[in-house]
């Protein structure tokens, strides 16, 4: 991949990438012809798609794996009220 765009002289070697055979199993992922793309804020590339649509490849080193949070995380704990004596 190329950090610097077109035209740009700069290179990044990926070691590590992320595999699959499903376009499911992205939460938000945009596709420019064989790139692929953040579909949130459209940063890109982080990953390549085979010509035929089969395998996605995304590149670890150019993205950030984040868990979803809670529904209800839980509640900080109360503090005991004072009594007057």
């Amino acid at each position: 991949m190329i950090p610097g765009g077109l035209g740009s002289t700069r290179k990044e070697t990926i070691s590590w990438w992320w595999h699959t055979k499903n376009d499911k199993d992205f939460d938000t992922i945009g596709f420019a012809w064989m790139i692929l793309l953040c579909g949130d804020c459209e940063f890109g590339p982080i990953g390549l798609r085979t010509s035929d649509d089969k395998e996605f490849w995304v590149a670890v080193e150019r993205v950030r794996y984040v868990d979803k949070p809670r529904n209800n995380p839980k509640a900080p704990p109360k503090k005991g009220k004072k009594i007057k004596q």
